[in-house]
Order: C-alpha cells, then sequence, then structure tokens
C-alpha cells in the first residue's frame, strides 16, 4: 500500500488510494476496522475522539463490574439471586450461613431452604414482588441448613435485572446470635421477677444447655483459696445432678480462673486428661467463663461440655459471658445474705444468753438460799446425833450433795456475770473430772465419753467455775457436731512439754 502525506491533515494522518482505514474497538473487544473515506480532518479527529471516549468508559464498566463481583463475594451478609423460583446465584456468605455449597444449591427451588411453616409466607412475598408490589423489603425469617439445623435471619430482598429478565435478589444476614442474646436476656429479665438464688441457678443452667445444645452445664462457687470448687446447679443429659466437691488441679475448670474465657472446640477431654468429668462425660467440647464479684475477684465458674465439637464458639462463649454477669451477682447476694443470716442468728442467740443470764441469775439466788437452809440444819444435825453413826452417814451424804448445789449456783452466777470472779491456785484434775460428770448426762448412747485425767499436773492460777465452764462448753460442741453418727468424745489432759516464759 502506498501513501502519501496529506499537508491538510494533522501529524500521522495518511489516506490511500483505497481509502483511508484506522483500527478501532467494538464494544465486545475484539479488533474491527472504521472506514474513514471522504472524512475530513476534523470529523476524523471527532470519530478518534469519540471511539477513545468510549473505550475509557468500557474500561470504566469493565472495572466496575470486577469491583462489585469482589464486593459481592467478600461481602459479610450472604447475596443469593432467584429466578424462575430457583438459585441463580450464591456468595461464598451465604454457603457458609448454610453450608451448601454453590454446586450443592445451584438449579434449585428457593422454597427447599424455607422451613415448612415459613414457605407460604416467603413464597408469597417472592410473587408479590416479582408482580409489581411493594411488600416489606426488610423482614425476619427463618432458613434450613445443610446439617439441618435451623437460623434465624434477616432478609433484605429487591427486584433486579439478571440476563435481561426480573430476578429477586436477596440480602442475607445471619441473627442467629443476636436473637440468642435477646432471648437469655428476655429470660433473665424474667428470672429477676420470678426467681432469685438457688431458683435461677436451677432455671439457667437448662436453658443454657437447651439453647447452646450442650450436654452438660454447671454453675460452681469457688472456696476462698481458688483450690476446690463446689457446684450450686449441675445439670446433665436433662436431669440434675447432686451437689459435689471439685478439685480444680489439672481441670479444665481450674484453667478458666484468671482468664477471660477458656474454650476447647474440640480435644477437650484430651487436653486435660485428669479431669474425672471430662472422662466420664466422654466430652470433646468445653467452655468455661470465670464469675467475678464486684472487686474483680473470682468467686465462681459457669461451664458447658458437649460431646459434640464445638462450631459456633463466639455465640457459646457471648452467652455464658452474658449469663455470667448476673450468675456472679446472684452468688454475691446470696453470700451476703448468708453473712446477715449467720450474723442474725448470732446477735439472737446473744439476746438469749442474755435473758438466760437474767434468768439464771434470778434462779440462783433463790437456790442459794435454799441450799443455805439445808446445808445449815445438815450441819446442826450431824453435831446433835454423835452416837448415831448410820444416821450420821446419811447427813453427810446431804451434806455433800448440798455442796456440789452450791457450786452448780456459782456456776450459774458465773454465767449470768453476777458473781464475781475469784482466780485462786487450783490442781485442774478435779476441776475436770467434776465437769465431766456433769456433762455426762446430757451426752446420747451414742457417744462414748471416754477421760484420761492426768493427776501430776502442774498447779494453775483460775477461776475454778470458768474452768468448768470451758470444759463444759467444749464438750457440748463435741457431743453436737457426733450427735447424728455417733463416736467417742475422749478428754486427755497431761503436763506440758514446755512452758512460755512468764506463765510460772
Amino acid at each position: 500500500m502506498t501513501a502519501k502525506k496529506n499537508s491538510n491533515s494533522g501529524p500521522g494522518d495518511y489516506r490511500s488510494r483505497q481509502g483511508l482505514h484506522t483500527m478501532a474497538e467494538k464494544k465486545a473487544g475484539e479488533m474491527g476496522r472504521m472506514d474513514l473515506n471522504g472524512l475530513s480532518h476534523n470529523d476524523i479527529k471527532d470519530a478518534i475522539h469519540d471511539l477513545r471516549v468510549n473505550q475509557i468508559e468500557e474500561e470504566g464498566l469493565k472495572k466496575s463490574e470486577v469491583k462489585y463481583a469482589e464486593l459481592v463475594e467478600r461481602a459479610y451478609d450472604g447475596v443469593v439471586i432467584v429466578q424462575d423460583e430457583v438459585f441463580k446465584f450464591v456468595n461464598p456468605s451465604w454457603c457458609q450461613i448454610t453450608g451448601f455449597s454453590a454446586d450443592d444449591i445451584m438449579g434449585r427451588s428457593f422454597t427447599d431452604v424455607i422451613p415448612d411453616d415459613y414457605k407460604e409466607f416467603v413464597s408469597q412475598r417472592h410473587k408479590a414482588r416479582l408482580a409489581g408490589e411493594n411488600p416489606p423489603a426488610v423482614y425476619e425469617g427463618r432458613i434450613l441448613c445443610k446439617d439441618g439445623s435451623v437460623k434465624d435471619i434477616e432478609v433484605s430482598a429487591s427486584i433486579i435485572e439478571y440476563e435481561g429478565r426480573a430476578a429477586n435478589m436477596a440480602l442475607v444476614r445471619d441473627i442467629s446470635e443476636r436473637r440468642q442474646m435477646e432471648n437469655v436476656l428476655t429470660f433473665m429479665a424474667q428470672r429477676s421477677v420470678t426467681g432469685t438464688g438457688g431458683e435461677f441457678f436451677e432455671s439457667i443452667a437448662p436453658y443454657l444447655a437447651s439453647n447452646l445444645s450442650m450436654d452438660f452445664v454447671s454453675i460452681y462457687r469457688l472456696d476462698a483459696e481458688g483450690v476446690y470448687a463446689k457446684n450450686v446447679a449441675m445439670y446433665c443429659d436433662g436431669r440434675f445432678k447432686d451437689n459435689m466437691l471439685y478439685a480444680l488441679k489439672d481441670t479444665a475448670c481450674g484453667d478458666v480462673v484468671g482468664k477471660e474465657v477458656c474454650c476447647f472446640p474440640s480435644g477437650a477431654r484430651q487436653s486435660f486428661p485428669k479431669d474425672q468429668i471430662l472422662k466420664e462425660l466422654q466430652a470433646e467440647s468445653y467452655v468455661g467463663v470465670p464469675l467475678l464479684a464486684h472487686t474483680g475477684k473470682p468467686i465462681g465458674i459457669i461451664a458447658a461440655i458437649g460431646r459434640r465439637p464445638l462450631t459456633n464458639t463466639r455465640a457459646v462463649e457471648n452467652m455464658l459471658k452474658i449469663v455470667g454477669v448476673r450468675a456472679a451477682s446472684e452468688l454475691e447476694r446470696l453470700d451476703s445474705e448468708g453473712r446477715r443470716a449467720r450474723l442474725e442468728g448470732e446477735l439472737r442467740q446473744a439476746y438469749k444468753m442474755q435473758a438466760i443470764g437474767t434468768l439464771a441469775g434470778g434462779i440462783a439466788h433463790e437456790f442459794n438460799n435454799i441450799l443455805a437452809i439445808i446445808l445449815g440444819n445438815t450441819e446442826m444435825a450431824i453435831l446433835d446425833s454423835p452416837g448415831l453413826n448410820q444416821t450420821r452417814d446419811y447427813l453427810k451424804e446431804i451434806e455433800r450433795a448440798s455442796i456440789r448445789g452450791r457450786d452448780v449456783v456459782k456456776q450459774l452466777l458465773s454465767f449470768s456475770r453476777i458473781g464475781q470472779v475469784k482466780r485462786i491456785a487450783i490442781k485442774p484434775d478435779k476441776i475436770f473430772s467434776d465437769s465431766l460428770r456433769l456433762i455426762r448426762a446430757s451426752i446420747p448412747t451414742s457417744i462414748e465419753l471416754r477421760q484420761n485425767i492426768e493427776t501430776n499436773i502442774y498447779t494453775i492460777l483460775a477461776d475454778s467455775t470458768q474452768l468448768n465452764q470451758v470444759i463444759i462448753n467444749l464438750c457440748t460442741n463435741a457431743r453436737d457436731a457426733m450427735r447424728s453418727r455417733g463416736g467417742v468424745l475422749e478428754v486427755t489432759t497431761k503436763p506440758p512439754s514446755t512452758i512460755s516464759r512468764g506463765v510460772l
């Protein structure tokens, strides 16, 4: 082809005898030719400009399409396109929500993933939207997953053109976790009105087991040292278990203390081979969170255990954390009420003892008067019967009994704080023997009282009545602790091996 430069044309413009042609891009992207014969220089410039503009627009459109495709593929929400009531497109997020792959679902009816009791509602909305009606675009529903489970979803639907025809596009968001949180908050709010303390724990344990699909849920209270845990509610396989004391060392629950959450989605039993609970349950998954007091100190643990691997760990962790806040406050409240009840009991006992002391003081004075008469007349009778040996023996026995009665009155006076305390040098072995003789009558036959009183012990400076009361109190406490099961109550005295400086 021979060409010559046209003096009227701009730089780089050429004509041929057959006609000037230039290369241009068609819309589809393949190369073609455009006939420029007979066009002026300005026309050619305009044509080239238009071609360039079209090319830029097409490149921009292609880039936009790529960006749009990337956005759809990477979207957090599921994206689904339904045309002729069958699936035409699903993005990875939709597949992640449902468990289906694109190959599993493509070409199937969209109602295949709708629960039976919800199909008519969704189908009516789908048809109404295609018919040009305007049903609510955003609504909540449920979707069937590949594993047979049902999830709560939020749907935002609209009509688009897909391959030249109308189609229904929906954005699908998994709200199962949010719905679970709402339900558990509602449940706990109801229990705030209808139940507290033990009732709350006994209701929340089965609720968590059911909603989290876990086989075992337990709420524990930690001891002061954090070495042992005692369950306040233990729910396993549909029923409550008896309370038990649980050593935390080398256990999953022991791993919870000091952490925000402890989670083993699988292999829990293998991770803690010494944990008897995990072993007995054949546990595969474990999630536990600490229960913290308002000071931040761990006071308990809430744990959920399953025999299957855990898939939605975040939902389980979040629910246990929410419940844990309320459970911790309930534990604190129970502890506070327990302390208050103990203090009230001690106060009532103090008032009772004060009243008894006042009564005992009055009775003691009356008995003192009676015993003084008995003892005085007995002494006179002994003096008046020098030759009556048998009569004198009887009178001596009355005298000894009266003296013992006088000692008992002294104890009552000491108990009522009316009598004055007098410390004298005494041999404690006789005090011990007399005290045990008094306490023996109040000890049931199921308890054997043994005494090993050493006679060769040091003389001490003490008030015999107070010492007697101390011994009686110790024996009474031991008797009360042994009353249900019986046993041996043994009292032993012996000289001290060392004596502290200043005692003698």
